[in-house]
């Protein structure tokens, strides 16, 4: 066989796949059932529930940064806090001792 042969069975093979997959996505969608009644009433109450709900905010660039500078005072915060706790202090050999 050919290079030029081979070359269009594997196109052909991936046409074919494609055709086929779309053929059985369609079939066992159309194929899928609603369910039993008390599924039925259970999806209603989500979708109930879902509308009554707020939407979420939209956040823009200045909430963002907002919170990215905050997070980082927290951090830069929580930081000076560890490396100045007694335990953190205790951990370190001072210099005297050390040499």
């Amino acid at each position: 066989m050919s290079m030029q042969t081979a070359l269009w069975l594997a196109m052909l093979a991936g046409v074919v796949a494609i055709v086929y997959g779309v053929f059985i996505g369609r079939a066992g969608s159309s194929r899928s059932r609603a369910g039993n009644a008390r599924m039925q009433e259970i999806a209603a109450a989500i979708q109930a529930g879902r509308q009554g709900l707020p939407e979420p905010p939209v956040l823009d660039h200045r909430h963002r940064r907002r919170r990215a500078v905050r997070r980082a005072r927290i951090r830069a915060q929580l930081g000076t806090r560890q490396s100045a706790s007694p335990s953190a202090r205790s951990s370190r050999a001072s210099p005297a001792t050390s040499a």
